[in-house]
């Protein structure tokens, strides 16, 4: 389950709503969650929820850089996953406002990611392995 949720009381309010219903935290994931609190992202992923950081775009490397570390230092990147959120299409914009690409993951955040002491395992980790178990297919 994938929410375009934000900030951390719409995220803990669907998480309670999943609970009772039986649902695992495991199977949600918490979109936009840049939006939310660093203690709300720790405690979300605490509890076995995704942590998806999206719009990972120039200008805000520095600010993603941060989140991760925090998860990181939290023992939590095993619950995050990052995403460019790109594309160009906004609604009333003409020709539908301005691409923006899909490669600042690659050319840029993940060469920052190493040289602020992120692991090659670690960034495997983000790029392969998270995005693999968050969305194998299961049953809850």
């Amino acid at each position: 389950i994938m929410s375009h949720t934000g900030p951390d009381g719409p995220a803990f309010a669907q998480l309670a709503i999943l609970k009772e219903m039986g649902v695992p935290p495991d199977a949600f994931i918490w979109t936009h969650a840049q939006l939310g609190s660093k203690t709300g992202r720790i405690r979300a992923a605490e509890m076995g929820a995704w942590i998806s950081l999206d719009n990972v775009s120039p200008g805000r490397l520095d600010a993603y850089l941060v989140y991760l570390k925090e998860m990181k230092e939290a023992g939590r990147l095993d619950r995050v996953l990052i995403s460019h959120d790109s594309g160009w299409y906004s609604a009333g914009e003409p020709g539908g406002g301005n691409f923006r690409g899909y490669t600042v993951i690659f050319r840029e955040f993940i060469p920052l990611l190493r040289q602020n002491g992120f692991s090659e395992t670690e960034i495997k980790r983000l790029m392969v392995g998270n995005p693999a178990r968050a969305f194998a297919l299961r049953s809850v």
